[in-house]
């Protein structure tokens, strides 16, 4: 368990470390990035866009079932219907008869706005969908960007492509083709801002304007000024919303892995932080809270400003951090408890131990403080005498006896028992737990009262056993006394000293004097003097001090009993 002096270095170090493992395992583990791409997706289902209402699909087989003449068919119907744009994502690779190839030219020809995708085959040139010689149309680069798993998020808008003698060259995109014949000085913007960078859109299932081959061919729709994209169902999913992004400059930016990375080990180190700062339940609310700010303002980036950050990695390492720190916090704490709860379990008890560890605010530390408690002494009125006359055995199983009910009656009353002196009992109260001198004095006078009930029911069974009857003396005394764990390094105790504590040792002794079995100070009697009856005695000269105390001497309670 570590030292509490090093335990903020342990936090700050355990956030940090968190973080880069983290930063380690994005890394190493797809896990990571499909967890960040499937928040992604959370992020697009909160904030689902409106599909564009110039924009429309028309889904086609790409599979060899579509002739050549039937493609030219529906862009002639296309053009008359009054598209503006059309798109055509096709191979078209399939064996055709060299007439179709001219109905479909004199199509593509009578449309001005018609942009075609092509492939890409190794390092050579481009292949283009259709034949360029005959069909002389626009065309670009159908290069998305797949991410881990499978699912097309991103796009460029200049693809580099490597020309016959290794040279690189940008190319266009099908996506900047289609953005140049929408609106050309929209699409030297986008082509100046992005470049060749890859790019994110908020993808959607629809409802896109989505049009059917026959409804095309019969004339029923209106096409006015739209833009038509015309490929097989999978791509049209992913071109139709980057067109649409690019459209109204909605571009997904991310900051980069590095970013990311700092974000991580920043949510780290901070929630390692919280726990410096704080205690270890503020620091584990902190944490959580620190996780809910970061998924708040990564959607609210998102949503707002177009920037996707990660939010598994940052939220794990301020998650996980928080939770390895209170632990660590637990395990000290618990430590340390049980520390002090085995030190105290001899001086108090067993309940009082419980309620203590169930309020660590009461929890005493053991360093030494003032406080205003309330000090009982009681002895065996001439026990030494009584010694001489028993066996030792005999002595040993009475005084142990004795003690025994004794201290159960002050543990009763959550009282302290600091010590035996031979056949003397010092008990202590308020001195562990929250401090309330009137009750711990009434605490204090209702055990001497307990203790000498207790000891009439003890000599009855002393006189059947033939042992003559022992009488105690009691003195109590309240005020303030150092309270602490007192002693060397190699002996300590937990007691209470002062002149307080004196005076409760002189009182005890002067029940001789005045023939009395319980005698208390004028302190203690102003806090119970509502509870008990009492004979005053008058000023008593006490050892060691210059003035004489005001004594009471104990009758009882007032009622017949103590107090409910």
């Amino acid at each position: 368990m570590p030292n509490r002096s090093w335990q903020p270095l342990i936090y700050l170090a355990l956030g940090l470390a968190i973080g880069i493992a983290i930063m380690v395992g994005s890394q190493l583990s797809p896990a990571w990035r499909h967890w960040e791409l499937s928040l992604y997706d959370a992020r697009l289902r909160l904030t689902r866009i409106t599909p564009e209402s110039r924009l429309a699909v028309l889904p086609l087989p790409a599979d060899g079932t579509l002739h050549r003449r039937e493609l030219a068919a529906i862009v002639d119907a296309l053009g008359h219907q009054g598209a503006r744009v059309i798109g055509v994502d096709l191979a078209l690779d399939f064996p055709t008869r060299a007439d179709e190839d001219l109905i479909l030219a004199k199509a593509f020809a009578s449309v001005p706005g018609i942009v075609a995708a092509a492939r890409m085959t190794g390092t050579a040139p481009p292949r283009y969908t259709l034949p360029l010689a005959l069909f002389p149309v626009a065309c670009g680069l159908n290069m998305p960007v797949p991410d881990s798993d499978g699912l097309i998020r991103r796009a460029t808008l200049l693809q580099p492509v490597a020309t016959r003698d290794g040279h690189l060259v940008l190319r266009p995109t099908y996506l900047l083709e289609l953005l140049r014949r929408i609106d050309p000085a929209l699409a030297a913007r986008q082509q100046e801002a992005l470049g060749a960078v890859s790019w994110g859109f908020r993808y959607t299932v629809g409802p896109w304007h989505r049009l059917d081959p026959a409804s095309v061919l019969a004339g029923r729709t209106d096409l006015h000024g739209m833009t038509v994209l015309l490929g097989e169902s999978a791509a049209l999913g992913w071109q139709a919303p980057a067109v649409q992004a690019l459209m109204h400059d909605r571009i997904v930016r991310t900051v980069g892995d590095a970013w990311n990375y700092g974000l991580c080990l920043l949510a780290g180190t901070l929630t390692g932080l919280l726990f410096v700062l704080c205690r270890p339940s503020v620091g584990l609310a902190g944490s959580l809270a620190l996780t809910l700010l970061l998924a708040v303002a990564n959607v609210v980036l998102f949503r707002h400003a177009d920037l996707w950050l990660w939010l598994v990695g940052p939220s794990a390492a301020a998650g996980l951090t928080g939770l390895a720190c209170v632990t660590i916090a637990s395990l000290d704490q618990f430590r340390n408890r049980r520390r002090v709860a085995r030190f105290f379990r001899p001086y108090v008890s067993r309940q009082t131990v419980l309620a203590l560890l169930k309020d660590p605010e009461n929890l005493p530390t053991l360093k030494s403080e003032r406080r205003e408690v309330t000090v009982l002494f009681s002895d065996i009125a001439g026990f030494t005498s009584i010694s001489e006359r028993l066996p030792t055995e005999e002595v040993v199983q009475l005084l142990n006896e004795y003690l025994t009910a004794m201290t159960r009656i002050i543990f009763k009353n959550n009282g302290t028992l600091d010590k035996y002196i031979g056949d003397e009992v010092m008990a202590v109260f308020g001195n562990i737990g929250p401090n309330n001198p009137p009750d711990d004095a009434y605490r204090a006078v209702k055990s001497s009262i307990e203790m000498q009930e207790e000891l009439g029911h003890l000599q009855e069974k002393w006189l059947a056993e033939g042992i003559l009857p022992l009488q105690i003396r009691i003195g109590i005394n309240s005020g303030e006394a150092l309270v602490g764990n007192i002693g060397s390094p190699q002996q300590m105790d937990f007691t209470v000293i002062g002149d307080m504590v004196n005076t409760a040792k002189r009182l005890e002794g002067l029940n001789k004097a005045y023939n009395t079995n319980i005698l208390i100070s004028q302190a203690t009697y102003n806090y119970v003097k509502d509870k008990v009856e009492t004979r005053f005695l008058g000023p008593a000269p006490i050892k060691g001090r210059h003035e004489p105390v005001p004594v009471y001497g104990l009758l009882g309670w007032k009622q017949a009993g103590p107090p409910v």
